[in-house]
């Protein structure tokens, strides 16, 4: 009878370690967000819709502002909001263009530069733009100049798996080429 139970154990013992085996399968990686717009996207305070949806996690549910009007120092405004506003009070990405020259933008270069007064150095100094960015608790902010202009994009949330901090120069690039900035 014994020769039975010793089966079973057996049985039973291999079926567990099958369960248990490792994957060596890797995550995928998250989607990149391009730094131009698909010729034909829907654009959102000039990036593709789906690229900002991809990096907020989130679906487009309004846009206030936008990026042709401007105030009287030459800056323009669109702030983002969700469809579902109980993950975000508040718009989920503001973005803001601006001549360099304007008093917002100097303080934004010494900023970026490292040398502004009380201001914390940024997370990151990009090494393929004119900018940096800073990361926040679950959002962050991107700072990046083209020509003249300075293109400014502040995240309040961000996809599962995605790093704002990759996500908001690829974005700040799309702006830049929608509204046609040059340098």
């Amino acid at each position: 009878m014994r020769a039975p139970l010793w089966g079973l154990a057996a049985l039973l013992l291999s079926a567990s370690l099958a369960g248990c085996t490792s994957s060596t399968e890797e995550e995928p990686m998250p989607t990149q967000i391009p730094s131009q717009p698909a010729a034909e996207a829907d654009l959102v305070c000039g990036m593709d819709r789906s690229d900002v949806e991809t990096a907020m996690g989130l679906e487009v549910g309004r846009v206030e502002g936008d990026l042709e009007t401007t105030d009287a120092d030459g800056k323009r405004t669109c702030d983002i909001w969700p469809t579902d506003t109980s993950l975000v009070d508040g718009a989920m990405l503001f973005v803001s263009v601006q001549p360099a020259s304007s008093t917002e933008g100097v303080k934004l270069r010494a900023e970026v530069d490292g040398t502004a007064t009380g201001v914390t150095d940024p997370t990151v100094r990009y090494q393929d733009l004119d900018g940096a960015a800073w990361s926040g608790s679950v959002g962050a902010s991107s700072v990046v100049f083209v020509g003249d202009q300075v293109v400014s994009l502040t995240s309040t949330w961000k996809g599962d798996g995605r790093d704002p901090l990759k996500d908001l120069p690829a974005l700040s690039s799309q702006v830049a080429a929608s509204q046609e900035l040059e340098g």
